[in-house]
């Protein structure tokens, strides 16, 4: 699209394509006119002669304009775009404008990924020294897991006193480890309902957790057969 066609080229609407066009005076004053060299400045012309059949508008195609005005090679489009001869429709804009946002988008979650990465990779080399002697592992490992899913893992530097405050839960590590998963929470807290047995007997929300962990543990770890005193819930 030739820029600013209606200023520079005044036809009457109700007739058809003009057997001339107008090359202003002025034009040799124009720091980027001076700026091409002598074969674009060819180029540019005998397309201004091309849009003055569409209203300015020109092809997409640098193949077919070169051969609609006889060109020896194609036009140099790119430089007469920077230079503020020529441009895009709005419409190309948009798509371009969209396509630029969206593999901007893409960098910045392919960015935001390779540093997860390399956090996880340091977070995994710094768990293993040293560690507490009574950290259940295989806890250890399914809360780095989950705090990577939800695109928090667990800082280097954290690691050590996120190790110690898991292992302070002695036994009940699992459950504590599962129970923060099932809430959605990226911290480690005691189990609830430890100290409030339920009303009425049965087994409380703390004994359900446990089970539901030992469950887990057992069927990624232990085989199919459940572990001593899983609870199943009736369902």
């Amino acid at each position: 699209m030739v820029r600013n066609w209606d200023r520079w080229q005044t036809y009457r609407k109700d007739r058809s394509a003009p057997p001339w066009i107008k090359v202003h005076c002025r034009l040799m004053l124009d720091p980027n006119w001076n700026q091409l060299t002598d074969a674009q400045k060819g180029q540019l012309v005998s397309l201004w002669i091309v849009a003055s059949d569409k209203n300015g508008a020109l092809p997409n195609d640098k193949k077919l304009l070169r051969k609609i005005c006889g060109l020896d090679a194609e036009p140099d489009i790119d430089a007469f775009i920077s230079l503020g001869f020529l441009e895009y429709p709005v419409s190309t804009k948009k798509k371009n404008n969209a396509a630029k946002a969206t593999q901007k988008k893409k960098n910045h979650v392919a960015l935001e990924a390779e540093a997860e990465a390399e956090a996880e990779a340091e977070a995994e080399g710094a768990a293993s020294p040293p560690t507490p002697h009574d950290l259940d592992t295989l806890a250890w490992r399914r809360w780095l897991d989950y705090r990577r899913e939800i695109r928090k893992p667990v800082k280097p530097a954290s690691v050590q006193a996120a190790q110690q405050a898991l292992a302070a839960f002695g036994a009940d590590q699992a459950a504590v480890v599962e129970q923060s998963i099932a809430n959605g929470w990226q911290g480690l807290f005691a189990l609830k309902g430890v100290n409030k047995p339920p009303r009425g007997g049965g087994t409380s929300l703390a004994d359900q957790t446990r089970a539901n962990a030992a469950r887990l543990k057992q069927r990624l770890f232990g085989g199919d057969e459940p572990a001593e005193g899983v609870v199943y819930d009736a369902k």
